[in-house]
């Protein structure tokens, strides 16, 4: 037994109210079992009881012992001085011995279906990935896509936190964010860190000063990432080592990122940081501002053609400086921009529709995610193998927060699925 089931029992009323009684046998009648409260003090606000005829207003705390009153130390906390009824699962104390004699008792243990109760530990304790598995195939398909639909709004939600943090560090500059977070899925997943870091070393002001020169562009990323070889003495390369250092000495550009932050492994080669880094490059080339692109494009094969970048000519026919490719190196890839799409287009709209209370780019985003392609990994696996449909971004996004945040974390309680689930057995004689 833990507080957060005792919790979702009172919030739901998922016991046995039939001739209800505190345990020092006073009759109780709930009229409002109060509202959770997600900050401190007691755990429901605004609470309304009935006890022998008499009406009581004020708050209401959970424990699965009431011992645990003192063990919590709420007896020297003035803000537990409004609670009105100490919910628990068993008593483990005399009446004399209570922590708090004005406070009633009520205790839940023999008040609960053992089916509800059965039903709950199991979700918590077998070692399946999603919890209610052996039962999902119970609950109907409209609550299971209302659940995937309540995630994606959440997980745009908490995707925006980490934007707002970002923008934060950058004074408010969205172009800046933008150009961090498009930077940073560039590199994937394996080099998004050292992606982002280049982002922030190389300023998107900086690099627009130097839009119309592809090369120049090239430079300041390459040479700011520590890519460039230091042998060379003519041809692109020394071109490119030429222009680092004249721009690195007006600019006074000097924290460049180790080489060893670079990956490769697992890699494939047109996923190179190297290439991607052209790419990057021919991205700004062509576009300029990407926070203008992403607030102002009108569909989605709009944004999808101007995400897919080609790069400049040495890096159509190498994978590395001074390497030759056996064969053409292609553009970025249709993935690969579905990917930027998924993870920085999309959040960094909702992200300025919450921050600036303008629902239309929350619209935008979502309906950004519904053109693109579903993801096919072993989370959205796990859900195709239930019955449940994934065939768009939108989707598949919501269904990994569903998985990650609920399922992974145990918190059936809060998932209208494992809800739905547990409510069928709610109590005796309710």
């Amino acid at each position: 037994m833990n507080e957060d089931f005792l919790a979702y029992l009172w919030q739901h009323q998922y016991f046995d109210r039939i001739a209800l009684q505190t345990v020092s046998g006073s009759s109780l009648t709930p009229l409002r079992p109060g509202h959770r409260n997600s900050d401190a003090g007691p755990d429901f606000l605004e609470a309304r009881i009935e006890i022998d005829g008499i009406l009581w207003a004020g708050t209401v705390e959970i424990h699965v012992r009431t011992s645990d009153w003192n063990l919590h130390k709420h007896h020297n906390d003035r803000s537990y001085g409004s609670v009105i009824l100490h919910v628990v699962w068993e008593n483990d104390l005399a009446p004399d011995h209570y922590p708090n004699n004005h406070v009633p008792v009520l205790s839940l243990k023999d008040r609960v279906s053992p089916d509800m109760l059965a039903l709950y530990t199991t979700m918590l304790q077998n070692l399946q990935d999603i919890p209610c598995e052996s039962q999902f195939e119970g609950v109907s398909m409209l609550q299971k896509y209302n659940m995937i639909d309540k995630t994606l709004i959440a997980r745009l939600q908490r995707k925006s936190v980490a934007i707002s943090e970002m923008l934060t560090r950058n004074k408010g500059d969205w172009d800046e964010t933008a150009w961090q977070l498009i930077a940073r899925y560039f590199g994937a997943r394996i080099n998004a860190d050292a992606f982002q870091k280049l982002a922030e070393r190389v300023p998107l002001r900086l690099m627009l000063r130097h839009r119309a020169d592809l090369l120049q562009l090239e430079a300041l990323l390459f040479g700011t990432a520590h890519l460039i070889p230091g042998e060379s003495t003519a041809g692109y390369v020394a071109d490119l080592k030429r222009q680092y250092l004249f721009l690195s000495g007006k600019y006074g550009l000097r924290d460049r990122l180790d080489p060893i932050e670079w990956k490769l492994l697992r890699l494939r080669p047109a996923g190179f940081p190297t290439v991607r880094i052209a790419q990057l490059a021919a991205l700004i080339h062509r576009n300029g501002n990407l926070f203008s692109l992403l607030t102002s494009f009108g569909s989605f094969g709009e944004i999808a053609r101007a995400l897919k970048s080609v790069q400049s000519p040495y890096w159509h026919t190498h994978y590395h400086f001074g390497k030759p490719a056996k064969g053409l190196v292609p553009p970025m890839g249709a993935e690969a921009v579905y990917l930027i799409l998924i993870n920085a287009a999309a959040p960094i709209l909702a992200a300025y529709g919450f921050k600036t209370d303008t629902p239309q780019y929350l619209d935008k985003a979502i309906g950004l995610l519904e053109e693109t392609p579903a993801e096919n990994n072993k989370i959205t696996r796990k859900w195709r193998k239930l019955g449940i449909r994934l065939n768009t971004s939108a989707a598949s996004q919501g269904a990994t927060e569903w998985y990650q945040q609920y399922c992974s974390a145990r918190r059936c309680l809060y998932c209208s699925v494992g809800n739905a689930l547990l409510s069928r057995n709610p109590a005796k004689n309710c």
